[in-house]
């Protein structure tokens, strides 16, 4: 994947955004009518890690899957570290 599609427009910090975020509230919506699915089909369609608006500077970087809780759950890695460099 080229650089410019992995830091362009539907990605932020070199993670994918779920389309479809709506003016002003987001994903809030979307979230607040099926979370479990949504999340579940962002997860199949964009990764385990993706970015998902809930409103005007309310950005969230979800991580989704065993893998993952287990990354962060490791001592090894801690939130600071793994965000390191991202200006969020």
């Amino acid at each position: 994947m080229s650089l410019l599609a992995r830091f362009g427009p539907g990605y932020r910090h070199g993670f994918p955004v779920l389309p479809g975020a709506l003016p002003v509230v987001g994903h809030f919506l979307a979230l607040f009518d099926d979370a479990v699915g949504t999340l579940q089909r962002a997860a199949k369609e964009l990764g385990p890690v993706f970015w998902v608006f809930l409103g005007p500077r309310r950005d969230r970087l979800f991580v989704m899957g065993r893998e993952s809780f287990d990354l962060f759950k490791s001592r090894s890695v801690s939130m600071q570290n793994a965000m390191q460099g991202l200006d969020i």
